[in-house]
């Protein structure tokens, strides 16, 4: 029975996920297009806007870190895990990403994500 409890509540935020991000969607960086940030050390990883989920949760989350090259479809796969793994998960089913912002730095690339978390909802 918790199983199903589970399962029905992942469901019901998966759907209301995907029909409130159709309503306003921030574009995240384009696979194929490459940049002179490509094949550059993470310095690191900066988040900016979360209030409820501490940036050690949201970098844990990810794939990508500091001290590896900076792949883009790596990040575009880090930011959609970041949604759906541990935002709609936890509740925050309207949370949006900014666009990244890729600063080059004399140590390596800084990654800055601004994060809007919109409302907490408990299904229970």
């Amino acid at each position: 029975m918790e199983q199903f409890r589970q399962f029905s509540c992942l469901l019901f935020l998966l759907l209301v996920f995907t029909i409130s991000s159709k309503q306003s969607i921030t574009p995240v960086l384009s696979s194929s297009i490459k940049t002179h940030f490509d094949n550059r050390i993470i310095e690191a990883i900066e988040f900016r806007g979360n209030q409820h989920i501490p940036s050690e949760s949201i970098l844990r989350t990810m794939r990508l870190k500091q001290g590896d090259i900076y792949d883009k479809q790596k990040l575009e796969i880090d930011l959609d895990r970041i949604r759906a793994l541990l935002y709609a998960d936890q509740g925050y089913i309207r949370m949006r990403l900014g666009q990244p912002t890729l600063e080059d730095t004399n140590h390596g690339l800084r990654i800055v994500i601004s994060i809007d978390e919109g409302i907490f909802l408990s299904v229970w």
